[in-house]
Order: structure tokens, then sequence, then C-alpha cells
């Protein structure tokens, strides 16, 4: 029998050793590429840039994520918001992991039940400077009696990754301007009996006036007699 036909028939009996074989040959090719490559042949390929990762992970996304900050520099990180879960993905190693906030400061507090509507993180913002996250996290399982959810705010730095606890901003009050004129409580005011009788003042009166006196007739002479 030919030694071709031989070989055929074993590796229809152990088929196992077809697919050793054809790992070996593989290896042995890639090997003499390697040696002709670290010669003066060399070969290229094209490395994605951080921006061209990140626009191919945006593709994939979940639905219904909301993107927070997307980073191109020394950070190069993507971070988004699904479901109160802050998602960070690495440009760089490729590498998706979930921002632990009970991890990054052990004094945090985060109320995580994915029964609930409310829970985890509900608002991720990024700040003006571009360098920290504000989180709006839920601290624990809001009562159905009361209306208000229990919230505190944290800041993350994204460069330092350090988490510290925001002081909630001061309500502005408006400010109430008081009435300089004196308000006159009713114990102010005095009674009937309190009130001093006072007398009707008269009205001044007013001069007569004189009718003009008639011019004596023309003509006449007015005659000025002494007294005796």
């Amino acid at each position: 029998m030919p030694i071709k036909q031989q070989i055929r028939q074993f590796l229809d009996k152990y088929p196992q050793v077809k697919y050793v074989a054809v790992g070996l040959i593989a290896f042995l090719c890639g090997l003499l590429v390697g040696r002709c490559g670290s010669g003066n042949h060399s070969f290229t390929y094209h490395k994605l840039s951080v921006n061209e990762v990140l626009d191919s992970f945006v593709t994939v996304m979940p639905q219904g994520s909301q993107m927070v900050a997307r980073f191109t520099d020394d950070r190069h990180a993507l971070y988004y918001l699904n479901s109160g879960h802050l998602m960070k993905f690495n440009a760089a190693s490729k590498m998706l992991e979930e921002v632990d906030l009970t991890q990054l400061n052990s004094e945090a507090e985060v109320f995580f039940d994915d029964r609930e509507d409310v829970q985890g993180i509900q608002q991720a913002q990024l700040t003006p400077d571009k360098e920290s996250i504000i989180l709006s996290v839920v601290t624990a399982k809001p009562s159905n009696n009361d209306e208000e959810v229990p919230l505190k705010r944290y800041r993350l730095n994204t460069k330092t990754m350090n988490l510290f606890e925001v002081e909630p901003e001061p309500v502005k009050k408006k400010v109430v301007r008081r009435d300089t004129t004196k308000v006159v409580t009713p114990q102010d005011q005095p009674t009937v009996e309190e009130q001093p009788a006072t007398e009707p003042v008269a009205a001044p009166e007013k001069p007569k006036e004189e009718s003009p006196k008639e011019p004596p007739p023309a003509g006449t002479e007015t005659v000025i007699v002494p007294a005796q």
C-alpha cells in the first residue's frame, strides 16, 4: 500500500491528529514570518487612535445609557451612566469596569437594589473645568410615604480617582424688607373712654369787603368845612 494512502487512513482513524498538525504548521509559518520581518523587510499595521477606539465603543453602548464624560488625553476613558451604575471604559486597555464608590471612599453611602426604580447614582454631571464628575447618589431605600429621596452629592476626580462628599448648596432666602412705619396694634389703639373730648374749632370769619365808592359827578366841587 502506498505511503500516502496509509497516512490518509491514519488521519481518518485519528482526526485529532489532523488539528494538531494544522496548528503546528501555523506556528511554523508564524515563526518564519517573524524571522523574515526582523531582517530588511518590515510589516506595518494600522493602530487605532484613542478617538477611534472610543467611537467604536459608543456604537455598542447599552441602550438607554447616558454619556457623562469622554477624555482623549492621558485619561483616555469614557464614562457613562446606566440604570444607576457609573461605568468606565478604558481606551488603552480596552477594559470596561464599574466605578465602585465604596472602594474609592469607604465612607461613601450608596443604595443599590435592581428591583427598585430609584437606586444607585441618579445624576452625573461633568464640572466646567472637565476635571471632576458631580454625582447625586441615593443613600437609602426611599419610603413609600416619603416623597423626598435621601440623596448625597459626591465629587469624583477623574485624574486622581479620589472621591469626596460635597456639602449641599445653601438655600437662598429672599430678603424681606421691614416697613419703617409703625404698625398700630389693637392694644395700642385708644378706647372711646380714653379719647379726650375736643371742642369744635370755629372757622375764622372772613373780613367783609367794602363796596367801592362811586366817584362824584363831573362839574362838582368838594367843600371841606372845618369843625367848630
